[in-house]
């Protein structure tokens, strides 16, 4: 997924500024790009996806107690804090993955599968 994703934005800077522009040449194939074209190029990969990955933003989890639902060790759910509307929803899954971004340690992704889900499920 990874390399289609560095592939995409390679294609980006080519098709937007052609092949032998600055632009192109220093993103180095795909693996160097501005936020904004990483976002539209995971966006529109999402888009490929829409029946079976549901992405949710501007969610807040406050680690504590009450807002962690476990089964033994393992996390069931999750009540996180909609910013936008300022509602809590709880969300459960028979796993969550948390992936801190580097370099940002204040940000982090919760990966929610559904049951019977698996990691790369339908992703190549």
């Amino acid at each position: 997924m990874f390399l289609q994703f560095v592939s995409r934005n390679a294609e980006y800077y080519r098709e937007t500024y052609g092949a032998d522009s600055e632009q192109y040449r220093v993103s180095t194939d795909g693996y160097h790009f501005e936020p904004s074209v990483a976002a539209k190029v995971f966006d529109a990969m999402l888009k490929e996806f829409s029946g079976s990955i549901t992405v949710r933003t501007r969610m807040q989890l406050d680690v504590n107690s009450d807002n962690i639902q476990l089964e033994g060790k393992q996390i069931k759910g999750l009540r996180l804090l909609n910013l936008a509307s300022g509602e809590f929803e709880w969300l459960q899954a028979k796993m969550f993955c948390r992936l801190h971004l580097r370099g940002r340690p204040c940000c982090s992704v919760w990966c929610v599968l559904p049951i019977g889900e698996r990691v790369g499920a339908g992703i190549s």
